[in-house]
Formats: structure tokens, C-alpha cells, sequence
């Protein structure tokens, strides 16, 4: 179950970072359609900290790649 609603979730980031939506919309769309898939499992799977880790670099990855987040910006632990 992890791997189908990591998956979404990527599936969703990458449409919403192609649309042709402003910065502002994109991480409001970002916020209300692909985190709330996480959100919505974090009551149901257990996940363990190495792998919301892991989802966050490939988040901040993907988020580079597009050109919607600066690739020498802070890393924070916050997890």
C-alpha cells in the first residue's frame, strides 16, 4: 500500500508541476491534491521516519527538475 500511494502521490506532483498553472497555484494544487493523499494514509499506514525522508528528497527533486525549487536552498531535518 506504501508503494501505490507514493507512486500516486509522484503521479499527481508531476501533473500539477507540467500544468501551466503560476507558482502561487501550483503550490496551493501541490498542498490540496497530492499532500492530501499522504495525509489521508498517515492515520492508516505507519510509516517510518527513513521513508518520509525519502519521499521528501524525492519531492525536492522532482520540485527542482521543474524549476519550482532553488537546488541550493536549506535542507531541514524536521522529521
Amino acid at each position: 500500500m506504501k508503494n501505490k500511494v507514493t507512486t500516486e502521490y509522484k503521479r499527481r506532483l508531476r501533473l500539477i508541476l507540467k500544468s501551466k498553472l503560476n507558482g502561487k497555484n501550483k503550490i496551493q494544487a501541490i498542498h490540496t491534491w497530492a499532500v492530501a493523499l499522504l495525509r489521508y494514509g498517515a492515520g492508516i499506514i505507519n510509516w517510518k521516519a527513513t521513508e518520509l525522508k525519502k519521499i521528501d528528497r524525492t519531492t525536492r527533486k522532482i520540485l527542482t527538475m521543474h524549476g519550482a525549487f532553488h537546488p541550493n536552498s536549506e535542507m531541514t531535518d524536521y522529521i
